[in-house]
């Protein structure tokens, strides 16, 4: 029963994703953008988003925090009809300001671990990499429930220029040990609830957080680097690399809270100054 319920999912998906691929990058990304509007606030889920965004935001008026929400499933509805685009997107659809000089960082004998959020599209960020800095790399990510809406999505991040992927697991663990040893990069999004993680501050709240990010950084001596997206307008974005977050000072390694802190302080900047590109879904934080 499972299988045909996964089966009839992947192929209503499947369908979609031919219409969205036919249609120019521009106009798919407007039909989910319209599409979500409409739809997502008639859903459940929308009232745990706006608790977040009220608990979060609570400086914010109720319309205000409406048109964030609003906002929200317009972006998501847009990310959902770009992954057919997601190569077009990051090569011709992306200014790029790259304060780290990523190429001169990927030519070392380090690794570099990447981290991000879910904003604006977080999908387009390796083919972003991969057109503008020639830097590959592997994305690690949370597998969806239906298999082959799994595989589909994958041919999509492949096909947008990711080197690989790596879905979160025990398996997907050694995998992902596996390619820093060969000093692949790697890329995370560090925005999730994990229940088996350390308690930390994420915007005024705490938050279970997986810091093996984090931990990984500091034990290969890699470049920790923030990706930060913006969409600019529709289907146009901008990502942002500000920094490397250090992980060692004066040769000592620093306190691992300290390097989750900072990447926090850095996803918190970039979320409140536009929250509508965020995705409030989550349910995030321990009091949520």
């Amino acid at each position: 029963m499972k299988k045909a319920r996964h089966l009839f999912e992947y192929m209503f998906v499947l369908s979609l994703f031919g219409i969205f691929r036919v249609l120019p990058a521009k106009t798919a990304s407007d039909l989910g953008g319209a599409l979500a509007r409409f739809i997502g606030p008639k859903l459940g889920a929308s009232k745990k988003a706006l608790r977040n965004i009220q608990m979060v935001l609570p400086e914010k008026d109720i319309a205000e925090q409406n048109a964030i929400l609003k906002g929200m499933w317009d972006n998501l509805g847009r990310v959902f009809t770009e992954y057919p685009h997601l190569k077009t997107l990051g090569e011709s659809h992306m200014i790029v300001d790259d304060k780290v000089n990523l190429s001169e960082l990927n030519k070392t004998d380090k690794p570099i671990i990447f981290f991000g959020a879910h904003w604006a599209n977080w999908e387009v960020a390796g083919s972003a990499s991969m057109a503008h800095m020639n830097v590959p790399a592997i994305a690690v990510y949370r597998a969806p429930n239906n298999p082959y809406i799994d595989r589909l999505l994958n041919r999509a991040r492949l096909k947008g220029q990711y080197q690989g992927t790596i879905p979160k697991s025990k398996s997907g663990s050694k995998n992902i040990l596996k390619a820093l040893n060969n000093n692949d990069n790697i890329a995370f999004l560090i925005d999730q609830k994990y229940n088996e993680g350390s308690a930390y501050d994420f915007m005024g709240h705490s938050a279970m957080t997986a810091d093996m990010f984090a931990r990984l950084a500091q034990k290969y001596d890699a470049h920790l680097v923030p990706v930060c997206l913006v969409r600019e307008k529709k289907a146009r974005f901008k990502m942002t690399l500000p920094s490397v977050v250090p992980t060692h000072t004066n040769g000592a390694p620093r306190p691992i809270k300290d390097i989750v802190d900072e990447c926090h302080t850095i996803l918190e900047q970039n979320i409140r100054a536009n929250p509508e590109q965020w995705l409030w879904l989550h349910r995030r934080w321990i009091d949520s």
